[in-house]
């Protein structure tokens, strides 16, 4: 059974003060297994902390989602390529695989863009790995561990590890989601 339902992933960056203008970029139209649910923001300026990964507008869409019964969740989300950036994600609550969602709308292109980022299946379950490195360090003042993990579906995650330190060796944890 997966333990998270489909996500949309923006592509746009949400400025540190997102404003909604009324008629202009105020509505979402979601459909979540054939089913479309509408809403519309409230006009305003919303800030968002990239620093402290908050955003009064995320919360705003969740509570207009909410107030629509639509069963889906508004989240900030990182993405960390060439262009580093905070982005709004819809997720589904419907955690099925067969489960499906688009998003439309006036608000969707300024605040999905064009294209998302990614439509990201429902993850199925979560697995633990332990895999252990040695690393030598020779008198150097500090060690930089980074582990690549390539992954069905086209996806090539760079995922920093726990690193605990015992005695030369580094044991680094991963999750893995498959």
């Amino acid at each position: 059974m997966p333990s998270s339902g489909i996500k949309v992933w923006g592509n746009t960056q949400l400025a540190p003060q997102r404003l909604v203008v009324k008629d202009i970029n105020d509505t979402f139209v979601i459909n979540v297994n054939d089913t479309e649910f509408s809403i519309t923001l409230d006009a305003g300026s919303y800030p968002t902390s990239h620093e402290h990964f908050t955003s009064n507008f995320v919360q705003h869409v969740n509570d207009k989602l909410l107030e629509a019964n639509c069963p889906v969740t508004a989240k900030a989300g990182g993405i960390h390529d060439d262009d580093p950036r905070t982005v709004l994600i819809f997720e589904a609550n419907d955690i099925s695989e067969e489960a499906t969602m688009g998003v439309e709308g006036s608000g969707a292109e300024q605040f999905i863009g064009a294209m998302p980022y990614e439509v990201q299946p429902a993850v199925t379950e979560q697995v633990m790995l332990d895999i252990p490195a040695s690393i030598r360090v020779k008198k150097t003042e500090s060690t930089h561990l980074q582990t690549s993990v390539s992954v069905f579906r086209g996806s090539n995650v760079s995922i920093p590890g726990a690193l605990v330190v015992l005695k030369y060796v580094i044991l680094s944890r991963i999750m893995v989601r498959r």
